[in-house]
């Protein structure tokens, strides 16, 4: 998998980011989300890959789109892959919930599509620490095969109750052929 020329690592984990279900689960939250909050002051993407939802996201929003990997790689890859578009997004190597502390209060949306990579008690201190009226958007699955997955949900109902939001503005599944992937909207 890793060659001091190749990175056959980071080929494949390039084509899974841009595969039809990646995709397909993050135009699904930019739809739902649009319909609940159609303008924002600045979004913050934790696990944010190679910027694929920000590029998806800025068709939509004028503002500034901050996208948190702890992947080192991600930020150069992710440059590259959004080379040529007109879009206010940057980049960060760090830990999502360290770095979303620094940028919370200019930060109305805070997403996470990437809750199954992430412990339970970090994506829970995301919602503690975000302001009173930033919205969530947040997704996960039951897809327990994926070794780097630690932190699944049995149902979009066991994923509903971990997450402990005040106000539930959508929630739903979207069915795949391997798995479900649920997505949770609120305050």
């Amino acid at each position: 998998m890793y060659h001091e020329e190749n990175d056959l690592f980071r080929i494949k984990d390039i084509i899974d980011a841009l595969s039809d279900s990646q995709i397909e689960g993050k135009k699904w939250l930019v739809n739902e989300l649009i319909k609940l909050k159609p303008e924002s002051k600045g979004i913050f993407i934790a696990g944010g890959w190679y910027g694929q939802l920000a590029a998806l996201l800025s068709d939509y929003y004028d503002c500034l789109i901050i996208s948190a990997d702890l992947d080192t790689d991600s930020k150069n890859i992710g440059h590259k892959l959004l080379n040529g578009l007109d879009i206010n997004v940057e980049f960060a190597v760090d830990d999502a919930a360290t770095f979303f502390m620094e940028k919370r209060k200019i930060i109305d949306i805070l997403i996470n599509t990437s809750c199954e990579h992430m412990e339970q008690d970090d994506v829970k201190d995301l919602i503690t620490y975000k302001q009173p009226d930033t919205l969530v958007a947040f997704q996960s699955n039951n897809y327990y095969d994926v070794l780097s997955h630690i932190n699944c949900s049995d149902s979009l109902d066991d994923f509903v109750n971990y997450l402990e939001l005040d106000e539930i503005l959508y929630k739903g599944v979207l069915s795949f052929d391997d798995y479900e992937r649920y997505m949770v909207i609120g305050r």
